[in-house]
């Protein structure tokens, strides 16, 4: 957090839409049953409110979630606003809902809309105290990875231009065996296992995609000074993958010479494509039933 004003801001927070807020309290105004029916969602996002916030710290739910799996993984108690939010939005979908007539309805939706792009881009317009300089429009024009620092933040992190670096602040995960230029055992970002065999160059890295440049006098082995996580696959060349999670992620070539391309693919992504699909044609089907609801209703 920012220590002077007007930076009061935390990455983890979480802002709700004062026009949102405006309209759910407008039309609970007009409509008790309105106020009635919802006022559920209404105590959800207070309870999500109260765990995040950590009012009231020796009774807060925090220290209960704390051993419940996976929701465990939010570190940071205020990243739980998400739920908060996610009440806040049903709530503001509701209100929506509940507007008669399309020209309002339109024009709340561009204002709810407009609202959300400054408030999300306006920030990134200043710099808090203590911060480094930043451009504002630059665009990330690196293609491989050259060396590799000790610690970044993003997008630090990118703007430095072919450069990795070994940690982040993230704590869910600390990759143990990336090593930075200024380790003693650093031979590179990507080097023969057997220091006589040959040469290799990453000839480019950039997001889901490696390529890499070899020569070699025997065979042997080629080793990357990246995670191996777990979806690396041959796209192009002779070589087969090896590594898992945050093992480094290692190549074997089956030829002394060549170019070799991998492509990150999961397992598991046709999968998340099938399900993407039928999300959204799950939408659109209950978005066509709402109005037909609706004319039974009236």
């Amino acid at each position: 957090m920012a220590e002077h004003p007007p930076y009061y801001f935390h990455e983890y927070g979480c802002y709700l839409s004062v026009l949102g807020l405006a309209l759910i309290v407008a039309v609970a105004a007009r409509s008790w049953s309105f106020a009635r029916i919802h006022v559920k969602y209404v105590i959800a996002a207070l309870f999500w409110f109260w765990v995040g916030s950590g009012r009231l710290s020796a009774l807060n739910p925090w220290h209960l979630e704390q051993w419940i799996p996976l929701l465990n993984n939010a570190h940071v108690q205020s990243r739980l606003f998400l739920f908060l939010f996610t009440f806040f939005v049903i709530l503001v979908a509701k209100a929506l809902n509940a507007v008669k007539s399309r020209t309002v309805f339109a024009v709340l939706g561009v204002l709810l809309v407009t609202e959300s792009l400054v408030v999300r881009n306006y920030p990134m317009t200043e710099r808090p105290p203590h911060f480094e300089d930043l451009p504002q429009t630059a665009l990330i024009t690196s293609t491989t990875v050259a060396t590799t620092g000790e610690y970044a933040w993003t997008p630090q992190h990118y703007l430095r231009g072919n450069t990795g670096t070994a940690e982040c602040y993230e704590p869910s995960f600390r990759p143990l065996q990336i090593k930075s230029a200024n380790h003693p055992d650093y031979r590179g970002e990507v080097y023969p296992l057997d220091p006589g065999a040959g040469v290799a160059r990453l000839q480019s890295y950039t997001p889901g995609s490696i390529i890499i440049r070899y020569e070699l006098t025997t065979p042997t082995r080629l080793e990357l000074n990246t995670n191996a996580l777990f979806g690396w696959r041959v796209v192009s060349g002779n070589a087969t993958v090896q590594g898992r999670g945050a093992e480094l992620l290692v190549v074997e070539p089956q030829d002394l010479g060549g170019v070799i391309e991998l492509q990150y693919w999961p397992a598991a992504m046709p999968w998340l494509f099938v399900a993407f699909a039928a999300g959204l044609t799950l939408f659109t089907w209950l978005w066509r039933q709402a109005p037909a609801r609706d004319r039974v209703a009236r």
